[in-house]
């Protein structure tokens, strides 16, 4: 029983010493972790390769031996379990360099895309294109210190009004403007009272003998006479000099009638130089001066009696085409609210008397419609009537 027993140890120890041979050939430690064999412990070794540990050749001879005396057996799961860690362990590497190489190589690519590419040469309306939409999105970004919640705001060219509200805005306008007009009307006819309205009558220094013109004006304080150079003088000139003569004669005061005595001909006016007064031009960009004189005199007229307010014009047959009506009707408009009539009519009817009589004396107009073309001195001419006299 002794003898049996000795062989029955040796041969358990055999066996585990040979399945623990088996599990160091079979289980791919990494290199540089070993078991010790005294303290049954793992330690980390110096780094050496695996073919100087152990030789492929005495792998094959022990697992070939193991067969033929029976002594193979299946794996564990600890043996399962190392080579599960290590093989995922090479994997995860694998990956991570081939991640690495794509990102590589997808840099590169785009760098070469980004050199080969020629620069396109900006235009001016992508500069302007590109401009817009940075201010676009500046204006639409959210700005939190401001407002905190983001309210919508319809624009207003996007805002589509109706043409029965536009009609009674207008209407609405309309009444607003007659309103103030109505007032305006009430406090002048209070301002004006016992005071004769003031005229104003503007003589070119165009026409024939402007001096004797003005010599035939009426010599009351209401008739304003104001005798301008046509070669110097502008229209704003024109504007203080009636605004000045007004505030001489009254304070504040407006004038009921103007004259204008100046060259012109059928459907246009020439009042100062290089500025031709016709239908057409007064709608140009250019003549922005001539439509301000004229609003300027609608200012400056008066609202007490709207219907006898009238700019007489002089000096000229405007009237003998119809642009010249089409010119005093631009001009009247252009003056409203205020209203203002448009008169020229001829010197030898019955209306062109009367406007002559409210400007000048007869007797001397007379005279001076004689002498206008002729070249004697005045002087001259006034001593032979007083000789005759």
């Amino acid at each position: 029983m002794s003898s049996s027993n000795i062989t029955m140890s040796s041969f358990l120890q055999t066996r585990s010493n040979s399945s623990v041979s088996s599990v160091r050939n079979r289980v791919a430690i990494p290199v540089g972790i070993q078991r010790s064999a005294t303290e049954g412990t793992l330690h980390r070794s110096t780094m050496v390769p695996k073919s100087s540990v152990q030789r492929p050749s005495v792998v094959v001879e022990r697992q070939s031996a193991m067969r033929t005396s029976g002594m193979v057996r299946t794996r564990t799961d600890f043996e399962f379990y190392l080579n599960r860690v290590y093989r995922g362990h090479q994997e995860r590497r694998q990956m991570k360099k081939e991640n690495e190489m794509a990102v590589v190589i997808q840099r590169r690519y785009r760098r070469h895309l980004s050199t080969s590419e020629e620069p396109k040469e900006k235009t001016e309306e992508d500069k302007k294109k590109a401009l817009e939409e940075r201010r676009g999105k500046r204006k639409d970004r959210d700005r939190a210190w401001k407002d905190k919640k983001k309210v919508e705001v319809k624009k207003l060219a996007e805002v589509q009004v109706s043409d029965q509200v536009q009609h009674e805005l207008h209407c609405f306008q309309d009444e607003i403007v007659e309103l103030k007009w109505n007032a305006d009307q009430q406090l002048e006819k209070n301002f004006m009272l016992d005071t004769e309205p003031a005229r104003i009558i503007l003589i070119s220094s165009k026409i024939g003998k402007p001096e004797l013109l003005a010599d035939a004006v009426h010599d009351k304080p209401n008739v304003i006479t104001i005798a301008y150079d046509f070669e110097k003088d502008t229209f704003e000139d024109l504007i203080d000099r009636m605004r000045s003569k007004l505030n001489e004669y009254k304070e504040g005061c407006r004038a009921q009638s103007v004259c204008l005595y100046c060259q012109g001909g059928p459907g246009f006016l020439y009042v100062v130089k290089k500025k031709v007064l016709t239908a057409v031009k007064l709608k140009k960009p250019s003549e922005k001066d001539q439509r301000q004189f004229w609003t300027s005199v609608g200012n400056m007229m008066s609202k007490v009696d709207p219907d006898n307010t009238i700019v007489h014009v002089m000096g000229s047959n405007i009237l003998g085409s119809e642009n010249g009506q089409q010119l005093f009707d631009d001009i009247s408009s252009l003056m409203k609210p205020n209203i203002v009539t448009f008169k020229s009519p001829l010197e030898l009817s019955e209306e062109g008397k009367a406007m002559i009589d409210i400007y000048f004396n007869h007797e001397k107009y007379k005279d001076w419609k004689l002498q206008r073309y002729t070249k004697i001195d005045n002087s001259l001419i006034n001593t032979f009537k007083e000789n005759n006299d």
